[in-house]
């Protein structure tokens, strides 16, 4: 028989095999002594897209201005607002509620999220978030428009989950990145990173929203390719279910 073979350092693959098992056997103890009396699930969590962007009524910032960099118009500002005071309404039905914020690093998001805040004591705000991970889909630094278009176009005849913009993203590669935080959630929700009676506020954009609504409830490609953006701020509210760690999808708060 032949005997198992051995690396320069004299260890055999039989001998990694077994450090291999032995790791796991002790990896899988420690997960056991992890204690899960921690987890905190949180009330509501809340996805606002961001309000009106310049961007959103002229197309053409995008081949002048970042597309981090677009701010919020006016109208954009007082949707923020009106949102803020629905959310704050709504919150308020819990007497010690608290609202944690995590927001897209783009400016039309940070702003959004500023209007919204403003709408609460500052008692209540138990903290703020910037999560690169939620940011808008990427279509590749500054736009062409006329170019712009005919990939849009191309993309409806492609597949809009797959179709990758020339330098950008394709909405599977927005969906890696938002497994990736929504991982990090899960884990701070099960480490009891929070209070009781915490609202969780996503301030992101349309794509992202969607694609994090398709994560969370396992949605297929056909279900996303159903689904189109919300309006501006206005806010999609999953609500935990009683006795339940899962979320039920409410409707909007109009």
């Amino acid at each position: 028989l032949l005997a198992p073979a051995a690396t320069d350092t004299g260890v055999t693959e039989a001998d990694e095999a077994e450090t291999v098992r032995e790791l796991e056997m002790r990896i899988a103890e420690l997960m056991r002594q992890v204690p899960t009396d921690k987890r905190v699930l949180p009330k509501r969590i809340v996805l606002v897209r961001h309000g009106e962007s310049k961007g959103n009524v002229d197309e053409t910032m995008y081949c002048r201005v970042p597309d981090p960099e677009i701010p919020l118009t006016d109208t954009g500002k007082d949707q923020a607002r009106t949102a803020g005071y629905k959310l704050r309404e709504l919150f308020s039905a819990d007497q010690d509620y608290k609202v944690f914020f995590y927001l897209s690093p783009y400016r039309r998001s940070k702003e959004t999220c500023l209007e919204i805040a403003k709408c609460f004591p500052r008692k209540r705000v138990f903290g703020v978030r910037e999560e690169v991970q939620l940011r808008e889909q990427d279509f590749g630094n500054f736009q062409d428009f006329d170019r712009k278009r005919l990939e849009k176009a191309e993309r409806q005849r492609y597949g809009r989950f797959y179709y990758r913009f020339p330098n950008g993203e394709s909405g599977s590669d927005v969906y890696d990145r938002l497994t990736i935080f929504e991982d990090h959630l899960v884990r701070d929700i099960d480490s009891g990173c929070y209070p009781e009676e915490v609202n969780l506020v996503l301030i992101t954009h349309g794509l992202t929203l969607r694609v994090f609504l398709s994560r969370w409830f396992h949605w297929t490609v056909d279900e996303f390719n159903e689904v189109w953006n919300p309006p501006n701020s206005d806010p999609i509210v999953l609500e935990r279910v009683a006795n339940d760690p899962s979320y039920a999808p409410q409707c909007s708060l109009d």
